[in-house]
């Protein structure tokens, strides 16, 4: 189960530096000016440690704000992790990671990762106003599914994990959907063959089992009606008997 990333800018002859991601899209398609995505930068910098202590504050003080929960068999969707988390990661069978994380925002580096036997995939992506482009999608969907095809689970986090990790973990299970429909069609279909040729093989049994029966009533018909010649020649052969027995008699 892979997922590529279209191509067409080459072929259309646009250069890297005027192709738009779907990082750079906004709502309908208005396209971020270079000035705005620098002041979207600077707040999202600014806003930082902030809401990161806000929501410290929160996943202490209100249960229900946990810091990651399991939302498939394979992938657990979370914010960012501090290097106090990794070891209890690793415990819960965690063996990659996808940071969507800004340099600035990761708090964990590959290194510590590393020490675990963890993954890591690093996609810095722009917070606020910005989601990842196809192309990290593309690798972070693929990530993930080698990591689950081999029973292994994979951490996606950002700041929150309420956004731009959002949007990846929803990729994932859509294409994850997708292969399991495709899957079901394809056997459903191999079913139908199978199911026709065990049509086959049971009339071929109810055929045998009926020609067995029309011999067998056809034996018992034929036996019947020798057993009914024989009776019948028994009680002629005796009725003759007695016929003569009673003209004896008479003679005598």
């Amino acid at each position: 189960m892979y997922i590529e990333e279209l191509k067409g800018g080459e072929e259309s002859g646009i250069g890297e530096e005027e192709k738009l991601s779907a990082a750079e899209l906004v709502g309908g398609g208005i396209v971020v000016s270079g000035a705005k995505r620098i002041l979207i930068g600077a707040g999202a910098r600014a806003l930082f440690y902030p809401t990161l202590l806000y929501n410290v504050v929160r996943n202490k003080m209100q249960a229900e704000f946990r810091w990651w929960d399991l939302v498939d068999e394979f992938v657990l969707l979370g914010a960012v992790p501090f290097p106090s988390d990794v070891e209890r990661l690793k415990e819960l069978g965690v063996c990659g990671v996808v940071t969507l994380n800004e340099p600035y925002e990761t708090l964990v580096p590959t290194s510590l990762y590393q020490a675990y036997g963890i993954d890591h995939l690093v996609l810095p992506t722009r917070d606020y106003l910005f989601a990842p482009s196809l192309s990290d999608i593309c690798q972070a969907v693929n990530f993930i599914h080698e990591h689950a095809s081999q029973g292994l689970t994979t951490y996606v986090h950002c700041k929150a994990g309420r956004g731009r990790s959002t949007t990846i973990v929803i990729c994932y299970l859509a294409v994850l959907e997708f292969y399991h429909l495709k899957k079901k069609i394809s056997m459903d279909m191999t079913l139908c063959h199978e199911s026709g040729a065990a049509r086959s093989e049971i009339w071929a049994d109810l055929s045998l089992v009926y020609r067995v029966r029309v011999v067998g009533h056809a034996a018992l018909a034929r036996l019947s009606c020798l057993w009914l010649r024989c009776h019948t020649h028994q009680k002629i052969s005796s009725d003759s008997r007695s016929i003569r027995l009673i003209n004896w008699a008479a003679l005598v």
